[in-house]
């Protein structure tokens, strides 16, 4: 194990081994993503890394630059890691080729070491490949719509080459995932094969539900005469346009995998009718779940709808009640006033009478007049001096003129009769 000493930096150039100093003297110090990203400026496609168990975050730019590269990037499980944060935080980059227990993996880098030297691409690639690879890139877009005419021949030439070293290494995938019938598509679950396509649709629900990692048993595959068991482990991780979900399969550890039923032949076709009936099943209680998640929603927003309308009504009757007590109050007011209007009525009344009865009860002649002159009331004793036939007795018809000797009335009155002089 090589460790630079402390304040140095470890990087490849020129296949050697160099120690520099950190240009930035201050900041976050990453001598893994220095020694890696040197190692991908290098070595290219010839770059390997592995990521085992420890902690921090240092080693993501590196990779990336490594698998840009074209080179080969191996974490191991982090179930077993003993600290998976580093072995985790690799994965969730999205540039790890493989992920393996760590007894696996240098057996994977042995096989993939004596791949890639077979297909390791020559200095100048061959006439025929060049025109193999111009074919390539007409068909892809005369059939898709990408367009590879402004990518460099040299890092295409490069690219398919690093994939068919990869399509070897990586071919047990092959046995969970294939071309989906029909018009191409990308969707994982079209493309997963029938007896894991339940298991693999049910671990992302439960990623996305829970908004974590999920490993699930995916079961058992053959891959080079031996059956070797998988699980299938899903990884939500954030994208620059949402949540993203990493799947891998992932070989099991050896004391994890199980042995495999045997299926006698003759029982093949019913094990398979009962493998479509239990699909079948599945599929309509997902149904009927996914129908009772909807009717509950659709109760809570009626529960909720009938709440907000039963506190409209409180509010209204509130209102209601506040408006019946403000009535109820100008009620009280009204009546009160109406006692003291009574009051006062009856007072004028019996002042009114008291006068009448006043006036009644002398003998001294007199007239009330309003101010157009007109005669509104008089005492019975003014009969010995005017005649009274009208109780309005106009001042035109006979004004009255206070003379020498006392009062006057000019004029005729209503009925044509001279009016009587006070004497």
């Amino acid at each position: 194990m090589l460790s630079p000493p402390p304040g140095l930096y470890l990087s490849v150039g020129d296949g050697a081994l160099h120690l520099s100093r950190p240009q930035a003297r201050h900041g976050a110090r990453l001598p893994f993503d220095f020694l890696l990203r040197s190692l991908a400026t290098d070595c290219g496609t010839r770059a390997i890394a592995v990521i085992l168990s420890g902690t921090g975050t240092d080693g993501g730019l590196g990779l990336r630059a490594i698998k840009e590269q074209g080179g080969f990037v191996v974490a191991q499980d982090p179930d077993e890691a003993g600290q998976a944060g580093m072995p985790q935080n690799a994965i969730m980059t999205g540039a790890v080729d493989l992920v393996l227990p760590a007894d696996k993996i240098p057996g994977k880098l042995i096989e993939y070491c004596q791949r890639i030297a077979g297909v390791r691409p020559s200095a100048s690639p061959p006439e025929n490949a060049q025109d193999s690879l111009s074919k390539i890139i007409d068909f892809l877009r005369a059939e898709t719509p990408y367009d590879f005419r402004q990518y460099k021949r040299g890092t295409l030439q490069r690219r398919v080459e690093q994939r068919m070293a990869l399509a070897a290494a990586k071919s047990h995938d092959m046995d969970h995932l294939r071309v989906a019938p029909g018009q191409a598509t990308n969707d994982v679950l079209a493309m997963a094969r029938e007896g894991m396509r339940t298991k693999l649709k049910s671990a992302i629900q439960q990623a996305i539900q829970e908004n974590a990692r999920v490993v699930a048993a995916g079961g058992g595959v053959a891959h080079d005469g031996t059956a070797v068991s998988f699980n299938i482990d899903v990884q939500p991780i954030p994208g620059e346009d949402g949540e993203l979900l990493l799947v891998c399969f992932v070989e099991a550890p050896k004391d994890r995998q199980s042995a495999p039923e045997i299926v006698a032949p003759r029982d093949a076709p019913r094990v398979t009718e009962l493998e479509h009936d239990i699909e079948a099943t599945r599929r309509e209680l997902q149904g009927a779940i996914r129908d009772l998640q909807i009717a509950t929603e659709e109760h809570h927003t009626a529960h909720d709808e009938a709440l907000s309308i039963d506190e409209e009504f409180q509010s209204t009757n509130e209102e209601l009640l506040t408006s019946k007590e403000e009535l109820q109050s100008l009620n009280k007011e009204l009546t009160a006033l109406n006692g003291q209007f009574q009051e006062t009525l009856e007072q004028q009344r019996t002042t009114s009478n008291d006068l009448q009865n006043i006036l009644y009860s002398t003998n001294v002649a007199t007239l009330f007049l309003d101010i157009n002159l007109d005669i509104r009331y008089f005492t019975p004793a003014i009969r010995s001096l005017f005649s009274t036939d009208s109780r309005r007795y106009r001042a035109a018809a006979g004004r009255l003129h206070l003379t020498g000797s006392g009062w006057r009335a000019a004029g005729r009155g209503p009925h044509g009769a001279a009016d009587p002089r006070a004497g």
